[in-house]
């Protein structure tokens, strides 16, 4: 049989040669086809092929990890950067919640993760509201319009909500430092209701948000209101928590409110040359300073006591109590390749030598611990020597002036005698020091001149005025006499560093711990007038001191009335580190809070025979009540708080009579002689609502009934009795009138 194959030639030279010359040229033909189709897969979709990449995507280059990098934006088949004009957090919480939704995140300019190359900058004046679901959809200048270069490409870091309470602010227009507050959980962002909210509670959430503390608490949805739940109400905050769930009152879903009651803040925004701390607490931590738009770190390698202390001072606090080197890495901030070279006495770190030092930093960040001062403590400021200057008043974790209305000598000497100063040469005014910043704390101040404390006299409320710094008050305090004494940066006024004045220009000066015993501890709480002494301090238990170290090796017999009786060496070699100190010993039944937060919480403490008792068992409102009274407060907030073991012996079950005066007038002189049944683990503590009485106010007291007892006035400090000479009807109805009474039934004598 024949097989045949019409039109194919098997010729084996012939196949060869139509192979060899039609197959690579269709080879490349095929594969120049594929790869077009696939360019045009990605760049634009292709035709019924599903895209890459969005308009508006964005993706983060240059980072270590995948959260953190230059922003790219993809728009028409390229990426491109954003400059980092008017760049900042609410934009960077965009990127981030597209990059992974419910992140949160820190801005960064100046090309901080590199430039981008061979790439276009695409956006420029972007500014978010924080709620917007793509970057293209914020307010911007228009694609590729700008004016910028790469080195100033926008960067971020992305942080997730790893933990309940996170916190943004949404609807500030473009301002990252104000906006309605929202706190997340449960996996949602929900917002705070405005019930009790405060300024406490808005320097809680600035801080938290790393801004150095709150302008502004408005109310009323002041940034528009909210959508989805309301998480939050009737905050109660120190204002010195880490965190807004940390404050007393943070249960979540327990409100009776609606989102035109949503919660707002505005911030004060950082400027050149401020400080922070981070990775720490609101009085330590690692050191930052912003300048150009960016948080910088600080190098550990020439940090020191100086420098320290000049940060604790711009920060608001009285001084340093330690500095040292963190390797936690920085809260946000680069390494700045500067170090400052402070003498301790300039108000700011930019006041300082600043020193170019471009090596690379291996001994981790700068850190510091700050003594906190109180509310209502003072300063001078912008004097040529220490006992002149602008007044400044501390108040919710800020320094902030005085108005000059109504100033005058009165309120100068209390200014002079609270610093420590025998009393006023002059009071001054229209910013005579030159003109403060911040706030203005008070005006209209009505002081007496007996007054301790320049904030317990009559005055406008806090922060209410409408004075310019131009009219910042000032005073020039007398200066004190040789050897004058004073105690420092102690719990009360019985204990602290021992610093003594010799008028030669060098100021207040402390003493070295060489040498250091109870006869030089007799000698100084005799010359302050005190009964007696506790125990004397080494190692500056209170802190380092400023300025210079005066003596060690003190010699005294313990009869002398003056501590320069006494023989020293003042050849000093010793640092701060080892100024001494003296606990003096108060009246027995004198009370005290410790171990809190701030002057008006703690655990309680009462003086008895030479030492502090802790209390225990019975303990309630009145009790409470009692003792924040006793303390010049006017109310209680928690009558029942944990701060911590004390030590010692314990007094227990404490029972206080309506309308006590004192805890002296409870029944605690009997109890300190029972047997006790507790331990320090149920030592009792308070807080107090933090608001003093204004100097002036009255009481009626150890009465059976609110409208009838011996009437006590309070004088700033504590309370007193009014002597019954001349005391007769009308002193007394004004008295009933001043607490709410019509007038007197009758006006007694000879109470006890």
């Amino acid at each position: 049989m024949t097989k045949c194959t019409a039109g194919i030639n098997f010729s084996g030279a012939r196949v060869w040669e139509r192979l060899h010359f039609v197959y690579p040229v269709l080879f490349k033909v095929v594969l120049m086809v594929l790869l077009w189709l696939v360019y045009f897969a990605i760049n634009t979709g292709g035709v019924g092929a599903v895209p890459l990449y969005n308009d508006g995507d964005v993706r983060l280059e240059g980072g270590t990890t995948s959260l953190e990098g230059r922003v790219e934006v993809y728009y028409q088949g390229s990426w491109g950067t954003v400059c980092d004009d008017y760049w900042d957090d609410q934009n960077a919480m965009v990127v981030c919640n597209q990059v992974m939704p419910g992140y949160h995140g820190v801005h960064f300019g100046r090309a901080y993760f590199g430039e981008g190359l061979n790439i276009d900058i695409l956006l420029d004046d972007v500014r978010c509201l924080g709620t917007e679901s793509s970057l293209l959809n914020c307010s911007h200048v228009g694609m590729y319009s700008h004016n910028c270069i790469h080195m100033e490409d926008a960067g971020v870091r992305c942080y997730p909500p790893s933990s309940d309470g996170a916190l943004r602010l949404v609807g500030g227009g473009g301002m990252s430092y104000m906006g309605r507050v929202e706190v997340f959980h449960d996996r949602q962002w929900g917002t705070v209701c405005d019930d009790s909210w405060d300024l406490n509670d808005a320097t809680v959430v600035c801080r938290q948000l790393g801004y150095t503390g709150a302008r502004y608490a408005p109310h009323r949805a002041y940034f528009g209101a909210g959508t989805g739940a309301i998480f939050l109400d009737d905050l109660y905050c120190r204002g010195d928590e880490s965190r807004l769930i940390d404050c007393h009152g943070a249960d979540f879903y327990q409100h009776n409110c609606v989102h035109y009651e949503d919660a707002s803040v505005i911030c004060i925004p950082p400027m050149d040359g401020d400080v922070r701390l981070v990775n720490g607490t609101l009085r330590e931590g690692e050191v930052e300073i912003y300048n150009d738009g960016v948080w910088w770190s600080l190098c550990a390698s020439d940090w020191d006591s100086e420098d320290a202390t000049v940060a604790c001072r711009q920060l608001g606090f009285s001084h340093f109590q330690g500095h040292g080197a963190s390797n936690h890495g920085s809260g946000g901030g680069q390494m700045i390749s500067t170090y400052f070279d402070c003498e301790g006495d300039e108000t700011s770190l930019t006041q300082c030598e600043v020193v170019h030092d471009h090596s690379v930093c291996d001994t981790g960040q700068a850190t510091v611990s700050c003594h906190a001062p109180d509310d209502g403590d003072i300063r001078l400021q912008g004097g040529a020597v220490s006992n002149e200057g602008r007044v400044e008043v501390y108040y919710r974790r800020q320094w902030g002036t005085v108005c000059d209305d109504s100033w005058d000598q009165q309120d100068a000497i209390v200014a002079c005698t609270q610093l420590g100063f025998p009393g006023a040469v002059q009071a001054l005014r229209m910013a005579y020091f030159g003109q403060g910043g911040g706030s203005i704390h008070l005006n209209e101040l009505q002081c007496s001149g007996s007054e301790t404390r320049l904030a317990d006299c009559p005055h406008q409320p806090w922060t209410r005025n409408y004075c310019s710094h131009y009219q910042d008050a000032s005073v020039i305090c007398q200066n004190h006499d040789v050897g004058n004494i004073r105690l420092v940066d102690g719990g009360n006024a019985q204990e602290g560093r021992v610093e003594i004045w010799i008028d030669d220009g060098r100021g207040w000066m402390t003493f070295c711990d060489e040498g250091w015993d109870d006869n030089e501890g007799e000698v100084v709480c005799r010359q302050m007038g005190y009964e007696g002494l506790v125990q004397v301090t080494h190692n500056s238990s209170y802190g380092g001191g400023t300025g210079d170290v005066f003596a060690s090796n003190v010699g005294c017999t313990g009869l002398e009335d003056a501590l320069l009786s006494c023989s020293y060496d003042e050849h000093s070699i010793c640092t701060h580190s080892d100024d001494a100190g003296v606990i003096c010993a108060p009246p027995d039944g004198e009370v005290r809070l410790v171990d809190g937060d701030d002057a008006y919480s703690g655990r309680v403490e009462i003086f008895h025979e030479y030492s502090w008792w802790t209390v225990c068992g019975h303990w309630g409102d009145d009790e409470a009540r009692v003792l924040c009274h006793e303390l010049g407060y006017t109310g209680v907030a928690l009558s029942m708080h944990s701060f911590g073991p004390g030590a010692g012996d314990i007094v227990e079950d404490i029972q206080c009579p309506a309308f006590s005066a004192t805890l002296r007038d409870c029944n605690v002189g009997s109890n300190f002689e029972n047997t006790v049944g507790c331990s320090h683990n149920d030592d009792v503590g308070v807080v107090c609502d933090g608001t003093k009485f204004v100097s002036g106010a009255v009481r009626l007291v150890n009465g059976n009934v609110p409208y009838a007892g011996r009437v006590e006035m309070f004088t700033g400090e504590r309370w007193g009795s009014v002597c019954d000479v001349a005391w007769d009807i009308e002193d007394a109805h004004v008295v009933c009138r001043q607490v709410g009474f019509k007038r007197a039934t009758y006006a007694k004598k000879g109470v006890n």
